[in-house]
Order: C-alpha cells, then sequence, then structure tokens
C-alpha cells in the first residue's frame, strides 16, 4: 500500500508542468517525432513501387490487388514496415521515459537533439505493451461474449464498424433508431454496445489500478507491474477521481482552445482572401495559427505525462 494521494495537488502540479514546461516537452519529443516519421516513411518506400501504379490504378478494370504494388514479398514488407514502427515507438516511449523522470525524479536531459532508447524508454515500451495486451484481451474476450450472445460473426462486426465509419452513419442510426436500419447491421450494432458495456469497467478498473505502472518503470529502470497494482491499494478511488476530474478540466481547456483557434482561422481566411497590404499579416496568422497548435499539443501530451508520474510519486514518496 502507497501513500495517499492528494488528488488537487497533483492536478495544480500536473496543468501547471504543462503550462511552465512545454517547451522542454517540444525540445524532448521534436527529433523522436521526426526521426519516427522519416523511418516508417522510409520503410514503406522501400518496400512499395509506385511506378505506374497511378495509371495501372485508374485504368484497372479489376480489383487492384495490392501485391502488384510492392517491391518485396508480403511477409518481408509486413517484418520491415513493422520494425520500423517498432524502432519509431521505442523512440516515442523515450519521450515518455525523459518526461516521467523529470517530473517523479528532478533528472533532466539537456540538449535540442535528444532521442533515448536506454532501460527507462524500454521500460515504457514494454510497460505499453503489456497494459496493452490486458486491454486487448479483455476487449476480446467481451466480444466473444457478445457475438455468442446474439449470434453475431466477426465478419458482421467488422463490416457494421466499416459501415459506420462514417459520422453520418452514426446520427442517422441514433435519428431513426435501432428499428430504421437494417436486421444485420442492427444486431451487429447491439453486439458491439453488449461488448462495449461488458469491457469498459475491467479495462477502466485495470487502467486505475496500474495507473503507477509506466511512470514508476520509467523512474526505477525496472517494470513496476505488481509493485503499481500495490501501490493504488486504498487509493483507488483517489486515483479515479483524479482522472475523472482531469479529463473535464482536459475538455473545457480543450474547447477553450478550439474556439479561439477557429477565431484565429476565421481572421486569417478573411484577411488571406482580402489580399493587398494585408496578405502579409494573413500568413503571419496561419503561420501562428500551426505553432499555436504545437504548443498546446506539447502542452497537453506534458499534462498527461505528468500526472501519471505526480502519482506514482505521491503513491511511491508521499511527495
Amino acid at each position: 500500500m502507497g501513500y495517499k494521494l492528494s488528488i488537487g495537488a497533483a492536478l495544480n502540479e500536473a496543468f501547471l508542468f504543462g503550462l511552465k514546461r512545454w517547451p522542454t516537452v517540444l525540445r524532448l519529443g521534436w527529433a523522436p517525432v521526426a526521426s519516427f516519421t522519416l523511418i516508417v516513411v522510409a520503410a514503406l518506400l522501400a518496400v512499395t513501387s509506385f511506378s505506374g501504379s497511378l495509371e495501372n490504378f485508374a485504368n484497372s478494370a479489376h480489383a487492384v490487388d495490392p501485391r502488384e504494388y510492392l517491391r518485396v514479398s508480403p511477409v518481408l514488407a509486413v517484418i520491415i514496415v513493422g520494425a520500423a514502427f517498432l524502432a519509431g515507438f521505442v523512440l516515442l516511449a523515450g519521450v515518455a521515459a525523459s518526461i516521467y523522470r523529470l517530473v517523479a525524479l528532478g533528472e533532466e536531459r539537456r540538449g535540442i537533439f535528444d532521442l533515448r532508447m536506454d532501460g527507462p524508454a524500454l521500460r515504457v515500451f514494454f510497460a505499453n505493451v503489456i497494459l496493452g495486451s490486458i486491454q486487448i484481451a479483455i476487449w476480446m474476450f467481451a466480444f466473444i461474449v457478445a457475438t455468442n450472445i446474439y449470434e453475431t460473426s466477426i465478419g458482421d462486426i467488422v463490416e457494421a464498424f466499416w459501415r459506420l465509419s462514417n459520422p453520418l452513419a452514426w446520427l442517422y442510426v441514433m435519428s431513426a433508431g435501432l428499428d430504421g436500419i437494417g436486421a444485420d447491421l442492427k444486431n451487429a450494432v447491439i453486439t458491439i454496445n453488449t461488448a462495449f458495456w461488458i469491457a469498459i469497467v475491467p479495462v477502466i478498473f485495470f487502467g486505475v489500478k496500474l495507473a503507477p505502472f509506466f511512470a514508476g518503470s520509467a523512474a526505477t529502470n525496472r517494470l513496476l507491474l505488481f509493485r503499481s497494482w500495490r501501490l493504488t491499494l486504498g487509493n483507488f478511488w483517489r486515483v479515479a477521481g483524479a482522472y475523472f476530474l482531469f479529463l473535464i478540466a482536459l475538455f473545457l481547456v480543450t474547447q477553450a482552445f478550439n474556439i479561439a483557434l477557429q477565431t484565429l482561422s476565421l481572421t486569417a481566411t478573411v484577411i488571406s482572401t482580402t489580399g493587398g497590404v494585408f496578405a502579409p499579416l494573413g500568413v503571419l496568422l496561419g503561420i501562428a495559427l500551426i505553432a499555436s497548435m504545437v504548443v498546446f499539443q506539447s502542452f497537453i501530451y506534458g499534462t498527461q505525462l505528468a500526472l501519471q508520474a505526480i502519482i506514482y510519486r505521491q503513491l511511491e514518496y508521499g511527495e
């Protein structure tokens, strides 16, 4: 059992970190994100061939075979692209590890080009794999139960997700009701809804119980799966309350930012279309628009990771 979590102090520190240290988050994150992008793009270019692809696609009277656009065998293509994503995810885990250790231990990495693939980065990566595997297992169990209850096939579920991937389709279903759609789609929607309610409680439960897992693994350079579970004993509702209040605050902050962003975007559009002497101002506003989105994402990312590190630090050390 760990120390008691102070919800107010944790939330206050997390948002202050995001507000004051977003340049640090940006400094730590830009190189790994850029490297991740370059690695994945290079892998895709290495396994695909676009010579004549667009023309063949446009003139093809039959279904396009994706293998026609591969330089290598499909198995080798999956291995190469998968390895690229794997390396990229480790780099991104390194960003999280640096922020976790900064908040939990006060350790700050210097320099403007920081690529971290050391022990803490790997611990964060494998912690994500472990928790992700637990959540996938829960969702699989939920869908197996739901499909057996309503005698729905996996193909029906996939088709339903595909047909409802358009937000307008969801609006139609909500307005027309289940009786206004086809029997197969209706059955699939009911199955998905049932699976959701079966899975959501255990997913939230494990997420709360293992809240210190990522940050603790980065701080100690060892996987703290069982230690994280013990730290949240007696603190489950405090941790859950902290996350709940954090999500509400995050929603309000995001909505306020979106309103400001839309206002800035509309102003930039109006000024740009006016032209003349105002054209440079429109360009400057467009640059400010992009910069504000980068700053806001750095703030959000830093705040989220800081909260996890603060929860670990408070439960482990009481501070």
